[in-house]
């Protein structure tokens, strides 16, 4: 599995951890080939300054945020979060669906490049990065590595964020189940709770720059390719196909982030319905309740000292219930954007909501 993730790492410009002789030569040749597949790029955008076109302009954004990307890839806090992950905490299921998404993440990206390269030679596809004065040559081998590159950063920018989301949720369904059949440790479940909680905030920590980054570049040529009903004689394949994978990472972020916040608030719900749980906040004052009388000799110390020790444990697990309680109530880790934070569940919707105000006002306009 390490391997599989080294060498996931090494085709998108990264290193993970320590490398041999051999995997040294790979990366710095495949570093070379970014600098020069990605040049076209740079030769676009300079070019955007003499033919100004506003879908030029937001079609360069796809390609510095694969930049911003292979950045992100080379956390040293992201491979530390993979490598926990893959050697302690996922469990084998996970590990094999990460296994399928890294060959799938390749393969889709080769394909997708063949295809687009054999558009660009054999017919007569419109592709804005190649209007250029290059030898054809050049431009079918920029082509094809740019879009490669571009298409297996994005994805596997996402697949680890997704596999640990899923396994989390999968825990929470868990954790619910153990409150469910009246576990009658609470200090245990206030345990495992904080741990799932702490795992969570660790992957948004870690994951906010990646997806504040898919956020930013993508929202609005999204907004523009809609706006201008998919005219395609403004925009090319590529556009569209960044418009694909910002939509499906907007659907599947939103659903999981869902999962999660009503598992939490499900739970919260449990701490005030789950008799075993109320049980800890109900007073038993029959078995310490004392018979008034006025003669203070008839007293049974060794009564008072016992009916103490019971009301005293009466007390420590109400306080156990204020703990799980209080717990449940702090809210998640939010995602920031441009220094603002966003609570996770809401995020899409907001985009949408503001996405409908902008296409009203455009109307009206």
């Amino acid at each position: 599995m390490e391997i599989l993730v080294k060498y996931n790492f090494l085709f998108n410009g990264s290193k993970y951890y320590e490398l041999n002789y051999y995997e040294n030569i790979f990366y710095f040749v495949n570093i070379l080939n970014i600098i020069i597949s990605y040049s076209i790029v740079i030769n676009f955008i300079i070019s955007i300054f003499t033919n100004y076109k506003i879908e030029s302009l937001l079609l360069s954004s796809y390609y510095v945020l694969d930049l911003c990307l292979i950045y992100n890839l080379n956390s040293n806090h992201l491979k530390k979060l993979i490598n926990r992950n893959i050697t302690l905490i996922l469990p084998i299921k996970f590990q094999n669906y990460l296994k399928i998404m890294i060959y799938f993440s390749f393969c889709l990206s080769l394909l997708l490049a063949t295809i687009i390269t054999l558009l660009f030679n054999y017919s007569n596809y419109h592709c804005s990065i190649v209007e250029n004065n290059w030898s054809n040559i050049l431009n079918t081998y920029c082509l094809f590595f740019l879009t490669f590159y571009s298409i297996n950063i994005k994805v596997s920018s996402i697949i680890y964020f997704l596999v640990f989301i899923n396994n989390l949720t999968d825990n929470l369904k868990q954790f619910i189940h153990l409150v469910k059949d009246n576990n009658p440790d609470i200090n245990n479940l206030v345990y495992q709770y904080l741990e799932i909680r702490h795992k969570y905030n660790q992957i948004i920590f870690v994951f906010n720059s990646i997806i504040s980054n898919i956020v930013s570049f993508c929202i609005i040529p999204t907004f523009d390719l809609i706006f201008k009903q998919f005219n395609n004689e403004l925009f090319d394949i590529v556009y569209y196909m960044n418009f694909i994978y910002f939509v499906l990472f907007c659907i599947v972020f939103h659903i999981y982030t869902n999962i999660i916040d009503d598992n939490i608030k499900y739970l919260k719900s449990l701490s005030d319905k789950n008799n075993n749980i109320k049980d800890y906040i109900i007073r038993k004052k029959n078995l310490y309740t004392m018979q008034n009388d006025s003669d203070l000799t008839n007293i049974n110390l060794n009564e008072i000292n016992l009916k103490h020790f019971m009301l005293n444990l009466e007390n420590g697990r109400s306080l156990d219930w204020l703990i799980l309680s209080e717990v449940l109530m702090q809210p998640l880790r939010p995602i920031e954007i441009f220094g603002i934070e966003i609570s996770n569940s809401t995020i899409i919707t907001k985009i949408v909501t503001v996405f409908i105000f902008i296409l009203i006002g455009w109307q009206i306009m």
